[in-house]
């Protein structure tokens, strides 16, 4: 029986390969890369549960001379299902949890030392069995040292959304394509990882977006910490309506962020927001904004502070 293992993959790189090696339609294409990226969020979904757990640490060392590690959940039927899974490449199993300390250790599929003698009695109920033929082993999630990591190291990423928009009702320039590009590359600059995408035509008046809504809902629903845009004005033109949105997206935690003016809003924001006449006012009179300055920044600069 094959071991049920938790694989960690690079969306980035699946797509690429679908791309450039399947010989299908560009639908066909689009089709396969929504399937992986669905299985890929699955997989990632019973990662985060299994890290959740308490889980050991499985060393195994194989008849190569060489050694893998995974983490799986701490149970004693998931020990022995480990072991019977992993013998066939194995010299010897060694088991810790997360604190290094030996929980047991194996020659082959065999128990050689078990520190917790009433835990090892809970072990071999399970592992006898398995051992003898009567009974299969359970199917268990595993994970790699390196996919746990992986894993780690993306939730640690600030989850970034991008939103274009253009004044115009159609995109015969390709406007759209190239801020997409900018805030794509600037994502990657600055360590973001891209979660989504949102676009919108039309006057910048107009706040009643299919796109602008996804944005709030996306932020609404916990899916993104940073929103990317070329510029404020993309997000509206209209200041009134432009205060009451940034305002949703400090209540909600997001910040903004422009290529070429770096932060432009965080949760410094909060005073100002408060006091938006007084805000709109500082912004008409006062001088232009320094490049790198965040609105909150900006506003604390005016009133002396």
């Amino acid at each position: 029986m094959k071991n049920k293992q938790i694989f960690f993959k690079s969306w980035k790189l699946c797509g690429k390969a679908v791309f450039s090696v399947l010989p299908y339609p560009s639908e066909i294409k689009f089709k396969i890369l929504e399937n992986i990226k669905e299985e890929v969020d699955m997989r990632k979904e019973a990662l985060a549960e299994l890290l959740k757990k308490d889980i050991i640490i499985g060393h195994v060392y194989g008849l190569d001379g060489g050694r893998q590690e995974y983490y799986f959940e701490k149970s004693p039927s998931g020990i022995a299902s480990f072991v019977m899974l992993k013998k066939k490449h194995a010299v010897k199993i060694i088991l810790t949890d997360t604190l290094d300390r030996l929980m047991l250790d194996t020659y082959g599929e065999f128990i050689n030392c078990c520190p917790d003698q009433k835990y090892l009695q809970e072990i071999t109920k399970e592992l006898v069995p398995m051992q003898l033929g009567d009974k299969e082993p359970v199917e268990i999630p595993i994970a790699s040292v390196e996919e746990a990591q992986a894993f780690w190291s993306q939730e640690s990423r600030k989850r970034a959304w991008i939103y274009c928009r253009i004044d115009a009702p159609e995109d015969t320039h390709g406007a759209l394509k190239g801020q997409k590009k900018e805030l794509m590359d600037y994502a990657e600059q600055m360590g973001f990882m891209v979660v989504g995408e949102a676009e919108d035509m039309g006057g910048g008046l107009d706040f009643d977006c299919a796109g602008l809504a996804e944005v709030m809902k996306v932020a609404g629903d916990g899916k993104m910490d940073v929103l990317l845009i070329k510029k404020l004005d993309r997000l509206g033109r209209d200041t009134a309506k432009l205060l009451d949105l940034l305002g949703g997206l400090d209540q909600m935690g997001i910040d903004l962020y422009a290529p070429l003016e770096g932060l432009l809003a965080t949760h410094n924001t909060t005073q100002a927001l408060r006091y938006p006449g007084v805000f709109t006012h500082i912004l008409r009179k006062a001088p232009a904004r320094k490049s790198g300055d965040s609105i909150g920044q900006f506003f604390c600069t005016q009133q002396g502070r």
